[in-house]
């Protein structure tokens, strides 16, 4: 199957915060342009209350890609940091997030959050992330009705919340999305850049993933330019 399969939204931020298929264009708010892992990404300030986001987001998220870079290494029990927020009312929202989210586990370094706040379901890991280019890759399990959690390639152990709830559940039913501290508090400021963000409305496979990941090079819309090679040599007799 296609990568352009079900693709929702896709966002390289190589010149403008626009969608690369016109659907869901973000607002700028404080992020600046600086090189990403393909051209340009969006490099977000942990004292600043930068954000992107669009009011009008509509789609359930069954995938979605994202490379990022910390500027200082991600361990368990560490400063909340919000990656994307997908609202669906005031009270109930869905939150990926870095760091300890200080709700029932204080073990986690990246967290997909669901719920209110009298019972949050959550997916996590508990993986030390470095200082450097990731991909994270995010794909709805309906077998299990999770999310499986990629990080560069690799599929990793993923844990419940220890409350009822359980995992997250799927991130459906959104009115919104916003990429940094949006509808977080003042210590949930995201310190790192991003780049090469997209949607889809279907899982992705782990070929997929891995295709996308493309040994570490990233691979943008409309994903064509895939890394091939490098080929022997055959030396004619």
């Amino acid at each position: 199957m296609s990568l352009l399969t079900d693709l929702v939204s896709y966002w390289n931020f190589d010149s403008n915060l626009n969608d690369s298929l016109g659907n869901y264009n973000l607002t700028n708010n404080g992020t600046e342009s600086v090189t990403g892992i393909i051209n340009n990404g969006r490099d977000f300030v942990s004292a600043d209350e930068d954000t992107m986001y669009n009011y009008d987001f509509n789609d359930t998220v069954y995938a979605l890609s994202i490379w990022f870079k910390p500027k200082t290494q991600i361990t368990a029990g560490g400063t909340t940091q919000r990656l994307i927020a997908f609202r669906t009312t005031a009270t109930n929202q869905r939150f990926l997030n870095f760091g300890d989210s200080t709700i029932l586990a204080t073990d986690e370094t990246l967290n997909i959050l669901t719920g209110t706040s009298s019972d949050y379901g959550r997916t996590y890991i508990r993986d030390t992330i470095s200082a450097d280019w990731h991909h994270l890759v995010i794909s709805w399990d309906s077998v299990n009705s999770k999310y499986k959690i990629y990080l560069d390639g690799v599929e990793k152990t993923t844990y419940a919340g220890s409350g009822s709830a359980g995992h997250a559940v799927l991130l459906d039913n959104t009115n919104c999305i916003g990429m940094g501290n949006i509808f977080g508090s003042s210590s949930s400021h995201l310190n790192m850049t991003i780049d090469e963000a997209g949607i889809w409305s279907r899982a992705l496979t782990s070929s997929e993933v891995s295709e996308l990941y493309n040994g570490g090079d990233g691979l943008a819309y409309p994903f064509e330019d895939k890394k091939i090679g490098p080929f022997p040599m055959h030396l004619r007799e």
